[in-house]
């Protein structure tokens, strides 16, 4: 172990040890022990675990801490471990609290940087948005646009608000008549924003003048990031830390999330238009559609949150009671979780309308009546607002910018993009698109990646599903398609989305999804399908031929799979055109008994490409099979499979058969195959079943054939089987 290894792996410890004692103090405390808490918290300063968990400081602030002095430093103390500028008191007698809080020293402000909108919606808050507001204003990124949408106070909020936005060109106030809702309000709100970047903050909390900075820096520095999120502690006006499950103190601030206006917006749209709740929903739905590491958390307390009695968080209809419980929102989030977990299995779009009167009117899933939002006044208000260029902007960012004229002609392109694919010339600019497609690793698109420089947006990587069509072609566009914001599947160079999936420590066969995985399969097999879906199966070919393709004097048989001369996964995989001979020879030492197959390429056999067994002829150990056959049929008679990194592979593993892969191709490297090469990013082992999941139930996108919709690997599925079987191509598990 080196020195480093074994100083992190002890920093490791100290940490676990360090909140495990936090831990407990805090039980102690809450079960009516403050001695027994105190003894823990000396013992814990006095081997100095307060260095590793920040929640011993409030603690120590809650047990020990009598004067706003002492409270302060503990707080300070707490946000010196995270790296934050120390904060004073606004009023030195009081305890700090969200509104008695104030930076302790001037801080640096931002020279420039992209917009960003902060969304606050107030009702009755006359005695806390004013301290709210300042410590917006107040923030190192001084590019901030600040909603304020009010709620149909009947307090003197509004008041403070328009004073306030006198002042500061920053601050806009929207005046709603009826109480609709936190969540409608910002729904309304987000329709005035102009920010690249929308974030929220509830009108009785206080912010770090560094949240804003800190939570976008990591948008700017990745383009794979689509949102982040902060922390926050809660705090009495008495300046007493609290948790609604005792610990930790310092946890997630749902409404911190960060996200990126127009891609968020056009890929799944925005807050669910409900009383309560939303803000949870709307952040794992971000997760759930872009992938876990698409959201950045920022685990510093950026913000402390007002804990009082009628706060949206503690109120009887909308919040938790004493033990922790909230019959509605409990009821919601079960039914938003369906929805989610219903729609990621189907590959239904995970959406909700921008509109916030679409929202209501168009429900994806149910929610509880008491926190539902009611329609007609929710149109007064919308009425009142009034209107805004946001339409534009988002009909702009539902455009994709392509290069290549042959990517722009896909006729399923947009419907799979979820917008309009345009071809981009070298003389246009566009201000706004959601991003820039291009085709894999191909030289054109190494090229247009330049144009990201310039119209500084993301970038897609596109290629074939692996259930693509019936035939291969221009003429038969795509019925499923691989989309990566990374890198693509066959390039075993860089990472790719579908490797970061698997490389990931999640469930990929969790909440029904080893169901799908065994249904799918179960299917595919049934109808022996493959990328392609024209060729027939075995037992025909030979039928027409009106001879066997294969030797009945066979004991083992071993398949070699070739692959078209200058295909970019064979370099991209990290083999050349040596390693087919190489793989020939080593599938004929592995296996001295065996005939070996050699499965030349489609269009080796047609004369179009080249391939690296075209001049192969047939010997007393090897066979060349040059005829157009369904794979599965062939792959069923085979012992065992060689390939360098066809995807023929991966179809055989779902077949059952042992792989050899002398490639890297995506599959690989997961222990279900005997690999000659090594992934060093790739250290997880995966079974073929969650390999399966993870590229055709996740990776992959699919249109339905019947509708000309999104729609799910099973639409397709059953639309190749149908085809086959008006071609009479009945091959089947006997084929």
């Amino acid at each position: 172990m080196t020195r480093f290894a074994a100083f992190g792996e002890l920093f490791g410890s100290h940490r676990k040890d360090a909140k495990r004692l936090a831990q407990q103090a805090a039980e102690q405390a809450a079960s009516g022990y403050p001695e027994a808490a105190e003894a823990l918290l000396d013992q814990g300063f006095a081997n100095e675990a307060q260095k590793y968990e920040s929640d011993l400081w409030l603690l120590k602030c809650n047990l020990q801490a009598r004067e706003p002095e002492a409270k302060l430093a503990c707080l300070n103390a707490c946000l010196a471990l995270h790296a934050l500028p120390l904060l004073a008191a606004r009023h030195g007698h009081l305890p700090p609290a969200a509104t008695n809080l104030r930076a302790a020293s001037p801080i640096e402000h931002t020279k420039s940087g992209p917009i960003v909108t902060v969304l606050m919606t107030t009702y009755n808050s006359e005695a806390r948005v004013q301290a709210a507001i300042a410590s917006v204003l107040a923030q190192s990124w001084t590019s901030i646009q600040l909603i304020v949408v009010d709620d149909a106070s009947i307090d003197g909020t509004v008041d403070i608000v328009e004073a306030i936005a006198r002042v500061d060109e920053r601050v806009r106030l929207i005046r709603l008549s009826s109480n609709t809702g936190t969540y409608a309000a910002k729904c309304i709100g987000l329709q005035h924003a102009v920010g690249d970047f929308v974030t929220c903050h509830d009108s009785d909390d206080w912010s770090h003048p560094l949240k804003i900075e800190r939570q976008v820096v990591p948008l700017l520095e990745s383009s794979s990031l689509v949102a982040t999120t902060s922390c926050m502690v809660r705090v009495t006006d008495e300046g007493e830390f609290v948790a609604r499950n005792v610990y930790p103190l310092m946890r997630l601030n749902p409404s911190s999330t960060m996200f990126r206006r127009d891609r968020v917006l056009v890929e799944v749209g925005s807050w669910d238009v409900v009383r309560t709740g939303a803000d949870s929903e709307f952040l794992e739905r971000l997760r759930v559609s872009f992938g876990e590491k698409s959201v950045h958390r920022v685990r510093q307390p950026l913000s402390l949150g007002s804990h009082r009695a009628d706060s949206l968080m503690n109120g009887a209809a909308t919040g938790y009671d004493v033990d922790g419980k909230s019959p509605a929102r409990a009821v919601y989030m079960q039914a938003w979780k369906q929805w989610h977990l219903e729609s990621r299995h189907s590959a239904i779009r995970l959406f909700i309308p921008t509109d916030p009167l679409r929202a209501v009117n168009e429900r994806s899933f149910p929610a509880p009546s008491s926190i539902e939002v009611d329609a007609e006044l929710l149109a007064k208000n919308v009425k009142e607002a009034g209107s805004s260029d946001f339409g534009k902007h988002l009909l702009q960012a539902c455009r994709w910018a392509v290069r290549s004229q042959q990517i722009a002609s896909i006729p399923t392109l947009g419907l799979l993009m979820g917008g309009e694919v345009f071809r981009l010339r070298w003389w246009q600019r566009p201000e706004r698109v959601a991003g820039l497609l291009v085709w894999g690793r191909k030289p054109s698109a190494i090229r247009a990646l330049r144009l990201t420089r310039s119209l500084k947006t993301p970038v897609q990587y596109l290629e074939d599903g692996f259930l693509r069509s019936f035939y291969p072609g221009q003429q038969h566009p795509p019925l499923s398609l691989v989309v990566d914001d990374t890198g693509i599947y066959y390039d075993s160079t860089r990472p790719s989305a579908i490797e970061r999936l698997l490389e990931s420590p999640e469930d990929l066969l969790a909440n029904g999804v080893a169901n799908d995985v065994v249904r799918a399969r179960a299917l595919v097999a049934e109808h022996g399908l493959s990328k392609y879906n024209h060729a027939p199966p075995l037992a025909q070919v030979q039928a027409v031929l009106g001879r066997p393709l294969l030797r009945t004097s066979d004991t083992e048989r071993v398949l070699v799979v070739d692959q078209t001369a200058g295909d970019m996964s064979i370099a991209l995989g990290g083999a050349s055109a040596q390693t087919f001979a190489d793989m020939l020879a080593a599938a004929l030492a592995a296996f001295p008994r065996a005939t070996v197959y050699v499965k030349t390429h489609p269009e080796t056999a047609s004369g179009r490409k080249g391939g690296h067994y075209a001049t192969l002829a047939d010997g007393e150990r090897v066979v060349v099979l040059r005829e157009t056959i369904e794979p599965l049929s062939l792959l069923r008679q085979m012992d065992c499979v060689y390939v360098v990194s066809s995807t023929l592979g991966f179809e055989a593993l779902l077949a059952g058969k042992t792989v050899h892969c002398f490639g890297l191709p995506w599959y690989a490297g997961w222990g279900a195959t005997v690999d000659m090469l090594r992934c060093e990013r790739r250290t997880r082992t995966r079974t073929v079943d969650e390999l399966f999941a993870a590229g055709y139930l996740r990776y992959a996108r699919y249109v339905n054939p019947e509708t000309h919709e999104r729609g799910s690997i099973f639409d397709v599925i059953e639309w190749l089987a149908r085809q086959r079987r008006m071609a009479g191509l009945l091959g089947g598990p006997h084929g």
